[in-house]
């Protein structure tokens, strides 16, 4: 059975779009000193606290969406957010007793609500990815993102001459 998806239009947009560590971490209290940590599983779920801003009727789609579609969050769905590789799919589930919607002005809908969510690209690097990644930031000061943004400009623009 395929995964539904988060009708087009409605996306994350407003605050208070956050989110916490996977879990999965545990500590053990020891006597006279420092704690000690451990991993119970990798892999661990996010969850995420997201808002949509919905016209009227948008909010009329994603009722239907949310009531039966993903029977209240029940079903997993695909939403795209940004748990720190940039916006990208999570397979997501709305935790009971979060969701909330909102009528503002009349004109729009704030729905809120937390997901538990997994993202895969981090989880599905490579320990030489990893490690390349650290890298690139050691290089570029702290600001990798400039040089990749730089060189996307250099390679989709500037050397567009030809424009081909």
């Amino acid at each position: 059975m395929e995964i539904p998806r988060i009708p087009s239009g409605m996306c994350v947009s407003v605050s208070p779009y956050s989110f916490g560590s996977p879990a999965g971490l545990m500590r053990t209290d020891l006597e006279g000193g420092v704690g000690r940590y451990g991993l119970s599983y990798d892999r661990g779920t996010q969850t995420f606290n997201v808002t949509l801003m919905l016209t009227l009727e948008r909010f009329t789609i994603w009722n239907a969406f949310f009531l039966r579609k993903i029977s209240r969050g029940a079903i997993t769905f695909l939403m795209e957010i940004d748990s720190g590789m940039g916006p990208e799919d999570h397979r997501c589930n709305i935790l009971p007793g979060t969701y909330t919607a909102t009528l503002t002005s009349g004109t729009m809908y704030a729905v809120a609500f937390q997901v538990e969510a997994e993202a895969y690209s981090t989880w599905n690097m490579t320990d030489a990815e990893i490690d390349a990644l650290l890298e690139l930031n050691e290089i570029t000061d702290g600001f990798p993102r400039r040089l990749l943004d730089r060189l996307a400009q250099f390679a989709n623009v500037d050397t567009n001459v030809l424009n081909f």
